[in-house]
């Protein structure tokens, strides 16, 4: 794997194992990571100070890589004042990214909210939320003409949700596992979603899901090669009895007007994407991060191209859309009248997460 080649080849191999299995077993295997003596941090002894901030991301070609460049970019612009610089890891995606960050290699990482929620009740201790960064909607794409008008027709469809080891795949296949009322589940395939773009144009596959902010490349490519149409949700399918949502997912919208025959906005249900830390990461590196954002909250997303759905207030960014605690050293920087209005916020979550 290119993207981690630089650590060393134990470790490697406890990631492979990571990202290759499912939900329950990868959350498992975490837990094994944290306990591997030669890679993990214990949770008592702080980090080692460097001069350079590091954050999991993403691929180079996605959205979380996109953001993790762009607080780095951030930061690293204010290197007079704390002294530090800040790199930009691609990765495999969000179980990865966890992997990476419970076991040391790196100061910071990017989740998506459910994956981090259920890790989170595994190592309440451990991991600790900095800001959330932006909106990801579900995201059902099918050609024009199919009939598929809302998410019950997917019922006995085939439905790509790509490749195995990324953040939309194990939601999905957790999401749609939880609805009750399908007629014939979707036929699940796995391979990566820039494939079934030809897939779905050729009349192949019926739609493709992916957990993503908007405009994004993959669907615009879609868009240029065949007539498209998104699927509406209702995030009420996956409420409880109570009517109440999961935690780690939020009502959402795709945007009108960003792709070729799509003018009016779509429902859907959101997960949000979450800057991380360790407990142990020295809290320079969390107020220099913090510091950055929040004080550059005008530029920040300036080189995102999911701009639709950036995080562009401290409000946004410290608020329900983040699924676990704040770090301590965060508190302290939000802008008034939102510190306190936060801290409540992450106190209820807290107690939630316990």
């Amino acid at each position: 794997m290119k993207n981690i080649c630089s650590f060393s080849a134990p470790f490697i191999a406890l990631i492979l194992g990571f990202v290759s299995l499912s939900p329950t077993a990868a959350e498992d295997t975490a837990a094994e990571v944290t306990t591997a003596k030669s890679h993990s941090v214990a949770a008592d002894s702080p980090a080692p100070m460097r001069e350079v901030i590091t954050i999991a991301s993403g691929s180079d070609k996605a959205i979380y890589f996109q953001v993790a460049s762009e607080i780095c970019r951030l930061t690293s612009a204010n290197k007079s004042l704390h002294g530090l610089r800040c790199g930009a890891i691609p990765t495999d995606g969000s179980a990865e990214n966890l992997a990476l960050l419970l076991a040391g290699e790196v100061d910071f990482a990017i989740v998506q909210s459910d994956i981090l929620y259920l890790a989170h009740k595994q190592y309440p201790s451990r991991l600790k939320g900095v800001i959330a960064t932006h909106a990801e909607p579900l995201t059902i794409v099918t050609a024009a003409g199919t009939g598929i008008e809302q998410a019950i027709d997917l019922s006995g469809t085939a439905l790509n949700i790509d490749h195995q080891e990324s953040g939309t795949n194990q939601s999905l296949r957790r999401l749609i596992g939880s609805v009750k009322n399908w007629t014939t589940p979707p036929k699940l395939l796995q391979e990566s979603n820039w494939d079934a773009l030809e897939s779905l144009c050729l009349g192949e596959i019926d739609a493709y899901a992916a957990i993503m902010g908007h405009p994004n490349r993959l669907v615009n490519q879609t868009s240029k090669r065949c007539d498209i149409s998104f699927v509406p949700i209702n995030p009420e399918v996956v409420a409880d009895e109570n009517g109440k949502l999961p935690p780690y997912i939020m009502s959402g919208k795709i945007p009108g007007r960003l792709y070729r025959g799509n003018k009016k906005a779509t429902e859907s249900l959101a997960f949000s994407a979450n800057l991380i830390t360790r407990a142990d990461v020295p809290t320079a590196y969390v107020e220099a991060v913090v510091k950055a954002v929040f004080q550059q909250e005008r530029s920040f997303g300036k080189n995102i191209t999911a701009y639709a759905n950036i995080f562009r207030t401290p409000a946004h960014m410290t608020g329900n859309a983040l699924v676990i605690p704040l770090h301590p050293a965060v508190i302290p920087l939000i802008p008034e009248p939102n510190n306190l209005k936060s801290t409540k916020l992450k106190s209820q979550t807290q107690k939630k997460a316990e």
